[in-house]
């Protein structure tokens, strides 16, 4: 199956669009990142890896799910009308490393997103 054209008609213009470092580390406002371990569509480090380039992102990990996190596990809707209402989520984390295996500082609050320090980091 030749899905080309799939991804040309919708993302084709996203596709086109490079962002800089620069340009992604000046983006201030809070992004949630939720991203499954299992995801086969988008590997879980590019998921890290958004969550670490963002200066106000945090990653919600979903262990064991993939691209569908919203039907896999009952705690990313939740999570996801939290963050909208302008809380972190309990279980969110600030990324330091892409290294998955880092260590987790203690958490220091679950204040509003915009609130840099707000938030556990991993």
């Amino acid at each position: 199956m030749n899905l080309d054209f799939h991804f040309e008609h919708h993302f084709g213009s996203a596709q086109k669009h490079v962002l800089t470092r620069e340009e992604i580390a000046a983006v201030r406002v809070p992004v949630l990142t939720v991203h499954g371990t299992k995801d086969r569509n988008a590997p879980y480090g590019a998921g890290r890896e958004w969550a670490l380039s963002l200066p106000a992102a945090r990653l919600l990990t979903v262990a064991g799910a993939g691209h569908h996190l919203w039907v896999e596990d009952a705690v990313v809707l939740p999570a996801i009308l939290q963050f909208l209402k302008g809380g972190w989520p309990e279980a969110a984390r600030k990324i330091t490393s892409l290294d998955p295996s880092a260590r987790m500082e203690p958490p220091r609050g679950r204040g509003h997103p915009s609130t840099e320090s707000n938030a556990r980091s991993e």
